[in-house]
């Protein structure tokens, strides 16, 4: 688990690649299929680059996440 930790704002901004979200592996169009192939192949794991989470003065997200707060803080794009 890789983490840094940089200060923005009064803020602690913690990279962690501990930020995940639950897919499922493999998809079907029907739905009957689908349940079966979730009990078969299950689910994974994958970075979420989407949320963000805030507990006291820390705000944590995946790496990529916190390069765009602080790109987008700094007023570049």
């Amino acid at each position: 688990m890789r983490i840094s930790a940089e200060y923005l704002n009064g803020y602690r901004l913690i990279a962690s690649d501990a930020v995940k979200k639950r897919i499922q592996r493999r998809t079907h169009r029907k739905k009957r299929v689908n349940k079966k192939w979730l009990k078969k192949y299950g689910y994974m794991y994958v970075p979420d680059d989407e949320h963000i989470y805030i507990m006291g003065d820390c705000i944590v997200g995946t790496p990529k996440t916190i390069e765009k707060i602080i790109k987008q803080y700094k007023g570049g794009e």
